[in-house]
């Protein structure tokens, strides 16, 4: 894979040193997102949803659970237009109380950025470099006569 196919989106807060945390605006509102690539979807802090002037798609959903393995009401869905880095997305988040979350963390987190959104805008958690990048092609990958993983056949990512 090149290293043009390959976008640093954003580097990782040095608020936390295990989980991946990085800065999302929304109206010029910064807030803090944990990268959670475990939650399904993506979610904001019931708490804020008046002040960023959030419009519910849907009003009050289904039971799911929480970060920290509560169970928690979802108040609604919502479409969300943020900003990471210098890339903007339009994403839908459930409104749950991330008070636990927050409480847990010790830190201002106001929202999750779940696996839907890593897979969607085919993103990956960089650990050891601390970022956010994203994928812009994916390779074409097969196995050659030799059994190794190759793509765009001639490069070998590893042998089986």
């Amino acid at each position: 894979m090149d290293q043009q196919d390959i976008i640093k989106i954003t580097t990782l807060e040095k608020r936390s040193p295990i989980l991946p945390i990085i800065k999302v605006w929304h109206n010029n509102i910064e807030m803090l997102f944990l990268v959670d690539s475990g939650s399904d979807i993506c979610s904001i802090d019931a708490n804020i949803t008046d002040m960023l002037l959030l419009e519910p798609i849907e009003e009050k959903l289904d039971k799911i659970s929480g970060a920290c393995g509560d169970t928690n009401d979802t108040f609604a869905m919502y479409k969300m237009p943020i900003k990471i880095g210098n890339e903007d997305y339009n994403i839908k988040v459930v409104a749950v109380d991330l008070s636990n979350l927050i409480n847990g963390l010790g830190l201002r987190v106001r929202g999750i950025l779940g696996s839907n959104f890593l897979k969607t805008h085919k993103c990956i958690i960089d650990y050891p470099n601390e970022a956010l990048y994203r994928i812009q092609t994916i390779p074409k990958v097969e196995i050659n006569e030799n059994g190794n993983i190759c793509y765009e056949p001639e490069g070998v990512i590893s042998e089986s």
